[in-house]
């Protein structure tokens, strides 16, 4: 397995599809196997159109994400790829409108990338997801009902920017749908899912809930304890006001006996109820979230890494570092920026959530 990550800050769609295919070129190393591409949701998928035959791949996964810095500051990086080149593994890729049923959409998504990759009825290694904000939940089920619970999910949602977010794969491109990609890398991949949020104090179990709408916590309108909570006017927000630095909120899940951990949600005021970032089931305990100290989360630097593909709630960077010196130099690292994460959670398994990062490592050995 060779991994090669190539980055572009050019201002147009045309022109930064034109200077990454220039370094993807300069970079040779034969055929790719599985191409990610990141881009910034004001790239044209017109442009985008163009490149992907350019590649010569069929399993292309695209997915919109916010702009960000360059690894040492700078201009935002628009374009970016991450290019695996594989030939002993397999890998498929598919996208599908959500067409009224995001589960089922996300079901036949998962069958067709199977069958791309010529691995049908079996289970991937691993699975990433992308899907325009919404419906991840349901895009989780949805490819759970193919794969099982087991096979570690991750990816991000489809984040506007400069436009309304979309998703694309080798057959076109969709702003209310997903793309989901089956990997069978030749060689060991692991997953890593992590939350910068711990509990900050009050906490109490959802009476009533409508999906991602939290209506009641302990039989009370939930705007209002969450305020009384956090020490905020819920009034100056207004009716979908967001104000999910003052509120994070955490659905508790279980680990074990006596250990818990928390599945970070993104808030915003709907009147005496609260619009989430994720689904929250009745009698599922939440709590007030805070953010850990400065390094409490970092995870150790990995040996023996082929690349890293990840996506936080933070920023999109492009470069050997990845994610805040997690990652030893020289090994390529993508780090995506999405509205929400998905990835396994302890105790939790397959979730959607906020304030995560997720991440794939590929190994350089079987």
């Amino acid at each position: 397995m060779h991994i090669d990550i190539a980055g572009s800050s050019a201002t147009g769609s045309d022109a930064a599809v034109t200077d990454l295919l220039e370094q993807l070129q300069q970079a040779g190393g034969g055929p790719a196997d599985f191409v990610f591409l990141g881009y910034d949701a004001g790239v044209s998928p017109l442009a985008l159109a163009r490149l992907v035959p350019k590649l010569h791949v069929a399993a292309v996964h695209g997915a919109s994400t916010c702009p960000a810095s360059a690894p040492e500051g700078g201009t935002p990086v628009r374009l970016a790829a991450f290019v695996i080149r594989d030939p002993e593994g397999d890998y498929g890729t598919a996208r599908a409108d959500f067409a009224g049923d995001p589960r089922i959409a996300a079901s036949e998504a998962t069958m067709a990338a199977l069958a791309r990759a010529g691995r049908e009825g079996e289970i991937p290694d691993a699975i990433w997801l992308t899907a325009t904000p919404g419906a991840e939940d349901a895009a989780i089920a949805g490819i759970q009902d193919v794969a099982g619970a087991q096979v570690p999910i991750v990816g991000g949602s489809a984040t506007g920017g400069e436009g309304a977010g979309y998703v694309l794969s080798s057959d076109g491109f969709s702003r209310e749908g997903l793309t989901v990609s089956v990997l069978f890398p030749s060689t060991r991949i692991e997953t890593d899912c992590r939350c910068r949020l711990a509990p900050a104090g009050p906490g109490g179990i959802v009476t009533q809930s409508d999906g991602r709408r939290l209506i009641a916590i302990d039989g009370r309108p939930a705007a209002q304890v969450c305020a009384e909570w956090s020490g905020t006017d819920t009034a100056r927000t207004g009716q979908g006001g967001a104000d999910p630095g003052a509120m994070p909120l955490g659905q508790e899940l279980s680990v074990a006996p006596g250990v818990s951990t928390y599945l970070p949600l993104r808030v915003a005021v709907d009147g005496n109820a609260l619009l989430l970032g994720a689904e929250v089931p009745e009698g599922a305990r939440i709590a007030l979230l805070r953010t850990r100290p400065n390094g409490s989360t970092s995870p150790a630097k990995p040996r023996g890494l082929a690349g890293v593909l990840s996506v936080t709630c933070r920023e999109l960077d492009v470069g050997s570092t990845g994610m805040s010196g997690a990652v030893p130099d020289g090994i390529p690292a993508l780090v995506l920026r999405g509205s929400g994460v998905q990835g396994p959670v302890p105790g939790g398994g397959n979730r959607h959530g906020n304030g995560m990062t997720a991440r794939l490592l590929f190994k350089r050995v079987p």
